[in-house]
């Protein structure tokens, strides 16, 4: 092995290990131009496209709204959305239709050249207030270019998390698998509806995309270069 490889592996090893994403920000600050590194994902270029706001429950605040990264896992980064303020919420008086929208999307971008995003989960579990006539959800498009729409030619994949306390249905939890990629746009549609002026809402949700793992030579290299470090330092100690 040349010391060469071993500086670039022990790079790209570094670069997954550093975590810029722990701190949460606003999605109003996201969508100013703001980004949250996590890991050796970069997550940029946000912007919102829909919002509507409640008739009579309280109006969507972005500020209130914390995006911040998850990394406890290399190979399965994310995000969690954490909706301050009673969340995304509709209400209203019973018998009256009421509905809150959030709609927006942003870039994902693979930093280390080796790796690839190879699937996208969506989770609203424990993130959601529902009374008798609710229905809400979150519904995902994945493209591989920007302005992402559900049904358009560059779709990679669409996913949807719900629920409908009418019928008694929900799926807390999808998982959508596609061929790698290295960058990617997503599309969220965040809904809260309700009829009979009950509370309902959408409180915190979560984002993951599990990547590919690399070679098996790579790895070696990998475990080979933690080794010498290991080794330096106590020798050195």
């Amino acid at each position: 092995m040349t010391i060469k490889k071993l500086s670039a592996t022990l790079g790209g090893l570094f670069l997954m290990l550093a975590t810029t994403g722990a701190q949460a920000i606003s999605l109003d600050a996201l969508f100013a131009a703001g980004t949250i590194q996590v890991n050796d994902k970069l997550f940029s270029d946000w912007q919102l496209k829909d919002l509507v706001d409640s008739s009579d429950a309280p109006s969507i605040d972005l500020t209130r709204i914390e995006v911040t990264g998850i990394s406890g896992n290399l190979l399965n980064p994310g995000l969690n959305f954490a909706i301050g303020g009673g969340g995304v919420q509709a209400g209203g008086q019973a018998g009256d239709f009421d509905v809150a929208i959030l709609r927006f999307e942003f870039k994902v971008t693979v930093l280390d050249p080796r790796m690839r995003i190879k699937d996208s989960e969506l989770s609203i579990s424990g993130g959601w207030v529902a009374s008798p006539d609710t229905l809400l959800g979150i519904e995902e498009t994945v493209c591989s270019s920007a302005n992402c729409e559900p049904a358009v030619p560059d779709e990679i994949a669409w996913q949807r998390v719900w629920v409908d306390a009418l019928l008694n249905e929900f799926k807390e939890q999808d998982v959508r698998n596609f061929a790698p990629q290295q960058e990617m746009w997503v599309d969220q549609f965040v809904y809260v509806s309700s009829w009979d002026g009950g509370p309902a809402a959408i409180t915190n949700f979560q984002k993951f995309f599990s990547q590919e793992v690399p070679e098996p030579a790579t790895l070696a290299m990998i475990a080979l270069g933690l080794i010498g470090v290991g080794f330096g330092r106590r020798r050195l100690g």
